[in-house]
């Protein structure tokens, strides 16, 4: 299985407010579903005429979109609101979804000019607020997603740790002899230990992950934690049993400065947790 020993963190800001569905005669309410780690999916567009609706009760220019299932279907349109029922178009200037095919994250220049994107209620039929939608020109299958998280791709990559498998004992810096392991000591807390390797990317440079740990840590940003395969009690080359986690990361702990000294060396993550599911992948 490819997910074996690995922990993926993600950095996420808050979804859209909210999320509508229009299906033809109504509107679907997918507020539930914005953020949604544990479900089996929800559809996109179930017809040539539905069209998918995200909200937002101040400007803000990115969404993404977590894609379980692709949708075969003809070209997007998106469009902002002016107000009342009026509309207009825009292209994102960078669409790291392939038009909601694919997990990924979108931005929008502003414009969609501020002056010109209004909050409305479109006569009444959704929450006031500042709306966005996507329209299709063909239907042809229908897609799934699972949340509309928006991950900031952009500016800082997942940092995915692979550490060595199966796990290993390592020394941490007291030389005290600690499990690398990922624990889960809920409601609130998480715990990774891992080696200084663990980190490095596929230059095999460790300070560019260490360096985007402490962003993390300092500013408080909220993470989106996936156990990839991680689990005492499950046969992780056969199963696909992982869970996933939200959270910030509280805590550094370790010469996490001084790389050189850390290839055998262990370190701690510890994160204060808001959320936690388990999933089977």
């Amino acid at each position: 299985m490819a997910n074996e020993g690995k922990v993926r963190i993600t950095q996420t800001s808050s979804p859209p407010t909210y999320c509508r569905r229009y299906n033809g005669a109504g509107y679907d309410d997918y507020d539930a579903e914005l953020d949604d780690l544990s479900g089996a999916g929800t559809d996109l567009w179930g017809a040539a005429n539905h069209i998918l609706y995200w909200g937002y009760s101040a400007k803000q220019y990115s969404l993404g979109a977590r894609i379980l299932t692709a949708p075969v279907t003809g070209a997007l349109t998106w469009e902002y609101s002016t107000g009342a029922a009026a509309w207009t178009a825009f292209t994102p200037f960078y669409d790291g979804t392939n038009s909601l095919t694919d997990t990924g994250f979108m931005a929008w220049s502003n414009p969609p000019a501020a002056t010109a994107w209004a909050s409305h209620t479109h006569t009444g039929a959704l929450p006031d607020a500042y709306w966005i939608r996507a329209s299709i020109a063909s239907h042809t299958t229908t897609g799934v997603f699972l949340n509309f998280l928006r991950t900031i791709n952009v500016l800082n990559e997942p940092l995915t740790l692979k550490p060595t498998f199966p796990p290993l004992n390592v020394t941490d810096i007291n030389q005290a002899l600690q499990s690398r392991d990922l624990v889960y000591a809920g409601p609130n807390a998480l715990t990774l230990r891992c080696v200084y390797k663990a980190v490095r990317d596929a230059n095999g440079n460790g300070m560019p992950m260490l360096n985007l740990l402490h962003y993390w840590h300092a500013n408080r940003s909220t993470l989106y934690i996936e156990d990839l395969a991680q689990n005492s009690t499950t046969n992780l080359v056969s199963e696909g049993l992982y869970k996933n986690y939200t959270g910030r990361l509280d805590a550094i702990e370790g010469d996490v400065h001084s790389p050189h000294k850390m290839h055998t060396s262990g370190f701690t993550l510890r994160f204060v947790l808001s959320a936690s599911t388990a999933v089977m992948e």
